[in-house]
């Protein structure tokens, strides 16, 4: 369960906006896959930050590393389908 920021006082203007995370987005949620270490879990990233929750310095970092590490490989595929398919 994730935790949300308190409202001790009960003072909040809008009440129907959801409430943002308290904490950052852990590593074990962003990266839940064993046997795939590399490989984050972009449903849970994405997820937490559409309620505007924040993500950690390293936790960012790795994230950057791994989403250009496997849009590269996608890309080299799909230009070099692109460019079979031109010729």
């Amino acid at each position: 369960m994730e935790l949300l920021l308190a409202d001790p006082f009960n003072d909040r203007k809008i009440k129907e906006v959801p409430r943002p995370p308290a904490r950052p987005l852990p590593a074990k949620v962003m990266y839940p896959y064993q046997t795939y270490s590399h490989l984050p879990d972009f449903k849970a990233v994405r997820k937490h930050l559409e309620a505007h929750g924040r993500i950690g310095r390293a936790e960012l970092s790795k994230l950057i590393i791994d989403v250009t590490h496997i849009l590269s490989k996608y890309l080299k595929q799909v230009l070099s389908i692109i460019f079979r398919e031109g010729t």
